[in-house]
């Protein structure tokens, strides 16, 4: 089935709820989209939500979870992925890297749909979708040069398929982003009060911190704070912003 006729270059499943931008209908299991564009910044977002909303970090458990064993040659997919991104199978890497996510999607359109279908897709429109899937990404996902992935969310799990809203960056994320770097500012100026008085305001800090911490944690963990970024350990370097 040629899933390119629907702008859906990488064979993604109809999303009933918070579908991606564009999606206009199914056809069989999958989503349809009004524009190359739209299907290619989809296909892009819904490889970023394996990594920041699953805790996904390698080839091998990005690929298992996209191409089952049960539907796919999967150890193949992943041989072909790795082969042309340079990157071995257990290696730890990030999409928010610009020129990796542009190389892996390709990549995976290529397996997907195939040479000739991949060979209609221009480099404008993959440099789109780039620009279009890292937009909207909080900035504390990422450190200098945009290597490195930056908080990690939750328990890793094993999803077909990311579906995420398209509000943007709320506030929400804004305040915790902003909790994670005053943290470290705050328990700096402690240091001006006298020994007893800031070893008093010290604790009530971590202890206010760390209760912040575990409640986002355990909303991570039921699935209600999807779109806000981590605190970092108590002592941990904060993500660069």
């Amino acid at each position: 089935m040629n899933n390119a006729e629907i702008n859906n270059y990488f064979n993604l499943d109809f999303i009933a709820k918070n579908p991606f931008n564009g999606q206009t209908g199914q056809r069989g299991r999958f989503g349809i989209y009004d524009t190359k564009r739209n299907g290619l910044r989809a296909g892009a977002k819904n490889q970023i939500g394996l990594q920041i909303h699953h805790g996904l970090r390698t080839p091998s458990e990005m690929i298992r979870a996209t191409a089952p064993p049960n539907e796919n040659d999967t150890a193949g997919y992943i041989a072909w992925m790795c082969d042309w991104c340079g990157v071995s199978s257990g290696q730890t890497i990030s999409l928010l890297d610009p020129a990796l996510l542009e190389k892996w999607c390709r990549r995976m359109v290529w397996r997907e749909q195939g040479e000739e279908i991949y060979s209609t897709v221009t480099d404008g429109d993959w440099q789109q979708m780039v620009d279009d899937a890292l937009e909207g990404v909080p900035a504390s996902f990422f450190n200098v040069g945009g290597n490195i992935m930056g908080p990690k969310f939750g328990p890793a799990t094993q999803p077909q398929q990311v579906t995420q809203p398209e509000a943007g960056i709320k506030s929400s994320e804004h305040l915790w982003t902003g909790i994670g770097a005053a943290f470290p500012i705050i328990m700096s100026m402690t240091g001006n009060l006298p020994p007893a008085t800031a070893a008093k305001v010290s604790a009530a800090i971590i202890g206010i911190y760390v209760i912040a911490r575990t409640a986002l944690k355990m909303a991570h963990v039921f699935g209600l704070a999807k779109n806000i970024p981590d605190l970092p350990d108590v002592g941990q370097e904060v993500p660069k912003v």
